[in-house]
């Protein structure tokens, strides 16, 4: 955990229970849910239920029904919209990747990596999902996060793909953030907001705002932390 309000910025380790079996656990990607009744952890009931499948990618984060999984595969996006089963409601993706969900929860954002795009969906009230519109980034497209205030997207990004894949630290891949402004109007602003050839910040992979300060993350490399101008 880093708190940004700190101005030490050092990371401390969570705590895990003694029961949690560590060995096993390999950890892809996170996200927080904080509840909007502002009720304490003590006062919250919290059940769990394991999703199995080879190639989960990542998730839109909320306690709310339903919970939409992006499917780690260049052929198929499957989604978690029931609490009992795992169905299909989108597909035709390249390479589906990163997943998020706008601050009023109508529309799923879709990252598609070697397609170099966000694709946004409309939800239904049935949850299925139809395609809305499709914005070019210009570069590989990994994890979204959403600015819950402006909605903005801000979207780790990888420069050379096949250096990232690499990972030769004689021959770095390269680091790039991308926001995204105003994305359901008819133009949306793509701004690159951070630039590396990978001699600061190897392979970013996501990337997040708060307070003024943009944090930076990585597959492999280390976290990197600045000020936005």
């Amino acid at each position: 955990v880093l708190d940004l309000k700190d101005s030490r910025m050092k990371p401390k380790e969570l705590r895990m229970p003694r029961n949690f079996d560590i060995e096993t656990f390999n950890p892809h990607g996170i996200s927080l849910y904080t509840d909007p009744s502002g009720k304490s952890p003590d006062t919250l009931m919290c059940g769990c239920r394991p999703v199995t499948s080879k190639s989960l990618q990542g998730g839109t984060r909320g306690a709310t029904k339903p919970f939409y999984v992006v499917q780690f595969d260049p052929d198929l996006t499957k989604f978690n919209s029931n609490p009992t089963e795992v169905k299909e409601v989108s597909q035709g993706y390249y390479f589906a990747n990163g997943i998020n969900m706008s601050p009023d929860k109508r529309h799923i954002y879709v990252a598609d990596l070697f397609d170099h795009n966000v694709h946004v969906l409309e939800r239904k009230e049935d949850n299925t999902l139809t395609r809305v519109k499709t914005v070019a980034v210009g570069s590989l497209v990994d994890n979204i996060e959403v600015d819950p205030e402006t909605g903005d997207l801000w979207v780790g990004c990888h420069p050379n793909g096949w250096k990232a894949l690499l990972f030769d630290p004689n021959d770095p891949a390269g680091s790039e953030v991308v926001r995204i402004q105003n994305i359901h109007s008819d133009k949306p602003q793509v701004t690159r907001v951070y630039e590396d050839d990978g001699q600061v910040l190897i392979g970013s992979s996501v990337a997040t705002t708060y307070g003024g300060k943009l944090l930076i993350g990585t597959i492999f490399h280390k976290t990197l932390v600045c000020d936005l101008k």
